[in-house]
């Protein structure tokens, strides 16, 4: 009876010192991951996206507009998000001010599940994110008057701030 009491607490013990080295992991992880998209924004400011032309097509004018940019392997949620704050800005623009491509999704079912009615361009050969070294996704890039990238956003990553502050980036005509 002696040992199996021992033996409880020993178990014990073990799951306690392994539960707190993962979540001091986690904590780090974090970190590093906020560090990594901090890094991506830092790369992306002043860029020119050249294969975004052939995927929306020339007619489109991006100058001063977002386009969210998303894989159907990245997080769920991440994407519902970034659907949800795609929805937001054109109804605070009152027009479409955000352009949607997506690679390796289901595109109607994303636009099913967030009622979303305008047309997702879909990125097939996924031009944009080799163009772009691969960039994280989901993300929300916000383009200048001279089309070239001046904010982003990570929805779902990052913070309500950073999302005040693309919003405020965006110009309201």
């Amino acid at each position: 009876m002696k040992l199996i009491k021992q033996l409880r607490m020993l178990v014990l013990i073990f799951g306690i010192i392994f539960y707190s080295s993962c979540s001091k992991t986690n904590k780090s992880d974090l970190n590093m991951k906020t560090n990594a998209y901090y890094n991506q924004k830092l790369t992306l400011f002043e860029k020119k996206i050249n294969s975004l032309s052939e995927i929306i097509g020339d007619t489109v004018d991006i100058a001063n507009k977002a386009v969210f940019i998303y894989c159907g392997y990245d997080c769920e949620t991440c994407i519902e998000k970034g659907y949800m704050f795609a929805s937001k800005l054109d109804n605070l623009k009152r027009k479409q001010s955000v352009f949607i491509v997506s690679t390796s999704a289901n595109i109607a079912k994303d636009q099913i599940k967030s009622a979303y009615q305008n047309f997702v361009y879909k990125d097939e050969h996924d031009l944009i994110r080799k163009e772009l070294k691969y960039i994280y996704t989901p993300v929300f890039l916000l383009f200048g008057s001279d089309k070239k990238i001046t904010s982003v956003y990570f929805p779902g990553i990052d913070s309500i701030d950073d999302e005040n502050k693309f919003l405020e980036e965006c110009k309201f005509d």
